[in-house]
């Protein structure tokens, strides 16, 4: 199936590793020019060389002021995959924790977002997939704090899709469940701190609760990916697809 992207220059973050890396995979092979974007030069270098075609840019996605910077080292893009990294885990009632947590996922995101608006509005085409988390859905104590501020993250999403969609624009996002990361692998090991279970019976029990009985890969996101940022996907915006293996049991989500 062509996607019909083949050309088309797209920016991915945390891309030196798991879902981000995933994604530039499957961009590159779809024939669009990768840029590859992660904090650490070492790591992002070795990503570069699995990645066909692909160029790096070394840039902290946490850091004040970062957004111009990168727009001038990457130019202006067809397509935005955002991807903030994990939030610090934490009491949802200690003010510090929440306001470092809201800076880093939606309103850092949504900064990045609208550095590369311009150069897509002026082209009139554009994708921006955002990377989520299934946990958006969800409300708990293990994910309370990462779910709220991807929820956040995913309200303004819906409402600027509805902005730019005359511009020939779509802005959606992707909510994995379990992922096989070395993210996944850090979340299991501090479940099992928190709860005195082994890593091993944190990971079976996390299994067990997927019909799939078994977690994604990162290219399968980044397959999907792929899809919501093809010229196929010009008419689906301001939605949010799970990826998690069919553990939500909404129906109508």
């Amino acid at each position: 199936m062509d996607l019909g992207i083949a050309g088309r220059r797209a920016l991915v973050c945390g891309a030196s590793a798991g879902i981000g890396f995933g994604c530039a995979q499957v961009l590159a092979a779809e024939g669009c020019e990768v840029i590859m974007v992660a904090r650490d030069p070492g790591r992002l270098d070795a990503a570069v060389t699995q990645v066909p075609g692909a160029r790096g840019v070394v840039a902290d996605l946490g850091e004040d002021g970062v957004e111009p910077r990168l727009l001038d080292a990457a130019g202006p893009v067809d397509i935005l995959v955002t991807n903030p990294g994990v939030s610090p885990a934490g009491s949802l009632t200690d003010a510090a924790t929440v306001m470092d947590a809201t800076r880093s996922v939606p309103a850092q995101t949504m900064a990045l977002i609208g550095a590369f608006l311009p150069g897509m509005r002026a082209a009139g085409w554009g994708r921006v997939v955002n990377i989520t988390s299934s946990g958006v859905f969800a409300s708990g104590a293990a994910l309370g704090l990462s779910g709220a501020v991807r929820a956040t993250l995913t309200h303004m999403a819906a409402s600027l899709a509805q902005e730019v969609a005359a511009d020939g624009i779509t802005v959606n996002c992707i909510a994995p469940g379990p992922v096989d990361t070395a993210g996944l692998q850090h979340f299991v090991e501090r479940r099992a701190r928190e709860t005195g279970q082994s890593v091993a019976e944190v990971r079976a029990a996390r299994l067990a609760s997927l019909p799939t009985r078994r977690f994604s890969e990162p290219a399968e996101v980044g397959a999907l990916c792929a899809f919501l940022a093809s010229s196929l996907a010009a008419n689906i915006t301001g939605r949010t697809v799970l990826a998690d293996g069919g553990a939500n049991a909404y129906p109508f989500l």
